[in-house]
Protein backbone atom coordinates (compact mmCIF):
# COMPACT_ATOMS: atom_id res chain seq x y z
CA UNK A 1 0.00 0.00 0.00
CA UNK A 2 2.76 2.48 0.94
CA UNK A 3 4.60 1.67 -2.30
CA UNK A 4 1.45 2.47 -4.29
CA UNK A 5 1.01 5.79 -2.44
CA UNK A 6 4.66 6.74 -2.94
CA UNK A 7 4.47 5.88 -6.64
CA UNK A 8 1.33 8.01 -7.01
CA UNK A 9 3.01 10.95 -5.25
CA UNK A 10 6.10 10.74 -7.45
CA UNK A 11 3.92 10.54 -10.56
CA UNK A 12 1.95 13.61 -9.39
CA UNK A 13 5.14 15.59 -8.80
CA UNK A 14 6.47 14.63 -12.23
CA UNK A 15 3.15 15.50 -13.89
CA UNK A 16 3.22 18.90 -12.16
CA UNK A 17 6.72 19.54 -13.52
CA UNK A 18 5.74 18.52 -17.05
CA UNK A 19 2.66 20.75 -16.98
CA UNK A 20 4.71 23.68 -15.72
CA UNK A 21 7.31 23.16 -18.43
CA UNK A 22 4.68 22.84 -21.18
CA UNK A 23 2.88 25.98 -20.05
CA UNK A 24 6.07 28.00 -19.72
CA UNK A 25 5.58 28.46 -15.99
CA UNK A 26 8.27 28.01 -13.39
CA UNK A 27 8.74 24.38 -12.42
CA UNK A 28 6.58 23.18 -9.56
CA UNK A 29 9.31 21.02 -8.09
CA UNK A 30 10.88 22.58 -5.04
CA UNK A 31 14.49 23.47 -4.48
CA UNK A 32 14.14 23.56 -0.68
CA UNK A 33 12.14 22.08 2.17
CA UNK A 34 10.30 25.37 2.59
CA UNK A 35 9.34 25.49 -1.08
CA UNK A 36 8.25 21.87 -0.95
CA UNK A 37 6.05 22.50 2.08
CA UNK A 38 4.49 25.58 0.51
CA UNK A 39 3.80 23.80 -2.78
CA UNK A 40 2.22 20.82 -1.06
CA UNK A 41 0.02 23.02 1.12
CA UNK A 42 -1.05 25.06 -1.93
CA UNK A 43 -1.81 21.94 -3.99
CA UNK A 44 -3.87 20.41 -1.17
CA UNK A 45 -5.70 23.70 -0.54
CA UNK A 46 -6.53 24.18 -4.21
CA UNK A 47 -7.65 20.54 -4.54
CA UNK A 48 -10.27 21.31 -1.90
CA UNK A 49 -11.33 24.50 -3.69
CA UNK A 50 -10.33 26.65 -0.73
CA UNK A 51 -8.90 30.14 -0.75
CA UNK A 52 -5.87 30.98 1.36
CA UNK A 53 -8.24 32.76 3.70
CA UNK A 54 -10.45 29.69 4.09
CA UNK A 55 -7.49 27.46 4.97
CA UNK A 56 -6.05 30.10 7.28
CA UNK A 57 -9.38 30.31 9.13
CA UNK A 58 -9.62 26.53 9.47
CA UNK A 59 -6.04 26.38 10.78
CA UNK A 60 -6.48 29.46 12.98
CA UNK A 61 -3.71 31.32 11.15
CA UNK A 62 -3.46 34.77 9.59
CA UNK A 63 -4.27 34.81 5.86
CA UNK A 64 -1.14 36.78 4.99
CA UNK A 65 0.93 34.21 6.89
CA UNK A 66 -0.67 31.50 4.72
CA UNK A 67 0.59 33.31 1.63
CA UNK A 68 4.07 33.53 3.11
CA UNK A 69 4.05 29.79 3.84
CA UNK A 70 2.96 28.96 0.29
CA UNK A 71 5.62 31.28 -1.19
CA UNK A 72 8.26 29.84 1.19
CA UNK A 73 9.19 33.25 2.55
CA UNK A 74 8.73 31.87 6.07
CA UNK A 75 9.42 28.46 7.58
CA UNK A 76 6.43 27.35 9.67
CA UNK A 77 6.96 25.77 13.06
CA UNK A 78 6.00 22.20 13.77
CA UNK A 79 2.96 23.52 15.65
CA UNK A 80 1.87 25.48 12.57
CA UNK A 81 2.45 22.48 10.30
CA UNK A 82 0.28 20.44 12.65
CA UNK A 83 -2.52 23.04 12.51
CA UNK A 84 -2.39 22.96 8.72
CA UNK A 85 -2.47 19.17 8.62
CA UNK A 86 -5.52 19.07 10.89
CA UNK A 87 -7.25 21.75 8.81
CA UNK A 88 -6.52 19.76 5.64
CA UNK A 89 -7.78 16.54 7.24
CA UNK A 90 -4.42 14.77 7.12
CA UNK A 91 -2.08 13.33 9.71
CA UNK A 92 0.98 15.55 10.10
CA UNK A 93 3.13 12.61 8.99
CA UNK A 94 1.27 12.49 5.65
CA UNK A 95 1.77 16.21 5.04
CA UNK A 96 5.50 15.86 5.73
CA UNK A 97 5.71 12.69 3.60
CA UNK A 98 4.25 14.55 0.62
CA UNK A 99 6.94 17.21 1.03
CA UNK A 100 9.65 14.55 1.12
CA UNK A 101 8.34 12.94 -2.06
CA UNK A 102 8.50 16.29 -3.89
CA UNK A 103 12.08 16.86 -2.76
CA UNK A 104 13.10 13.35 -3.81
CA UNK A 105 11.41 13.84 -7.20
CA UNK A 106 13.30 17.09 -7.76
CA UNK A 107 16.59 15.34 -7.06
CA UNK A 108 15.82 12.63 -9.62
CA UNK A 109 15.15 15.08 -12.47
Amino acid sequence: MNQVLNTARVEQAQADAQLAHASGLAPLLPASVGESFGLVVRRLREARGWSQEALANRAELNRSYMGEIERATVMPSLATASKLAVALGLPLSELIAQCEVRIASARRL
